[in-house]
Parts: C-alpha cells; sequence; structure tokens
C-alpha cells in the first residue's frame, strides 16, 4: 500500500546518555545480583532464591526495554516510550515544544539547574507533558526539543517552566 503523499515521515528521538546511565546501571545491578546467587560462601547467608529471579526478571527487563525507549512521531500519533508504560497523543494535540530543568527520579522533589528535560505542552487544556526519558546536558536537550520541534513541524519554544 502506498504511503500517503502528504505523509510526515516517522522519526524516533532518543537521549542515548540517559538511556546508557539506566542501563549501564541495570546491567551492574544484575551482575552484583548474580554474583551474590552464585557465590557459594554465601550459601546460608543470602535471601530466599525466589528474591534472586524477582530482581533478575526486574533488572532484565529494563535492559530489554532499552532500546525502545524515546519519543516516536508518525503520521498522526506522538508515542512516548517510557521504561515502565507508553503514552499515545494526537500529532495536533501537541500545541508547543520546549524544555525546563529536570525533575523526576534522579532530582526527587526538586528542579535541577543543569539537567534539563524536554516538554511539551498539549491543547486543550490538558497542560504540559515533561519528557524524562528526552533529558540531558543543556545542550543535548535543546537539540533534541528542536528535533521534535521540526518533526511535529512547530515553532521551539523554551516551554513552560523555563
Amino acid at each position: 500500500m502506498p504511503a500517503k503523499p502528504d505523509a510526515r515521515p516517522r522519526t524516533v528521538i532518543r537521549a542515548r546518555g540517559y538511556v546508557r546511565v539506566v542501563t549501564g546501571w541495570a546491567v551492574a545491578m544484575l551482575a552484583i545480583a548474580t554474583t551474590a546467587f552464585l557465590d557459594p560462601q554465601l550459601e546460608g547467608l543470602r535471601d530466599p532464591d525466589w528474591m534472586y529471579w524477582l530482581c533478575a526478571i526486574v533488572f532484565a527487563a529494563l535492559i530489554a526495554r532499552a532500546p525502545f525507549v524515546g519519543v516516536v512521531v508518525g503520521d498522526d500519533t506522538v508515542r512516548r516510550r517510557s521504561w515502565l508504560r507508553t503514552q499515545t497523543w494526537a500529532v495536533q494535540d501537541v500545541y508547543r515544544v520546549g524544555s525546563s530543568g529536570y525533575s523526576g527520579a534522579l532530582t526527587r522533589y526538586a528542579t535541577s539547574k543543569r539537567y534539563r528535560m524536554v516538554v511539551f505542552v498539549l491543547r486543550h487544556g490538558k497542560g504540559g507533558q515533561d519528557l524524562p526519558e528526552l533529558s540531558g546536558r543543556p545542550a543535548t536537550v535543546e537539540r533534541l526539543a528542536a528535533t521534535l520541534s521540526g518533526a511535529l513541524g512547530l515553532e521551539q519554544t523554551k516551554g513552560p517552566r523555563s
């Protein structure tokens, strides 16, 4: 089936540094858990085996999810793929793309002045949407925001909470 003549090319936007940090952390935790599980000297001291398998599954799931974390802009949808869930919006619902100080799992209850993330504002009073999957140094985040704005055909701004 041929593509629509006015079809927007599918664009995938990722913050590779952020994904590498989280993936590296998950690999390190999995390696530590596996080393402790296999160490014969800890046989009588370690937790029950089911706890290892639970941790191993969680860390392996994070590692397996890493290639899919980011934002995908398609013909008429914007899909946010985070570590735990996926959200989808219509392209026309995104009003503005910008950046703001990171506020998420890495800086609980605070906003970073040196580490930023991409945000976009939705139409129809739906508010702003933080995208911590697209975070990093200010220059990197501005580049990601510009790429996302271009893919959506929008004008880039500083965002709702510069």
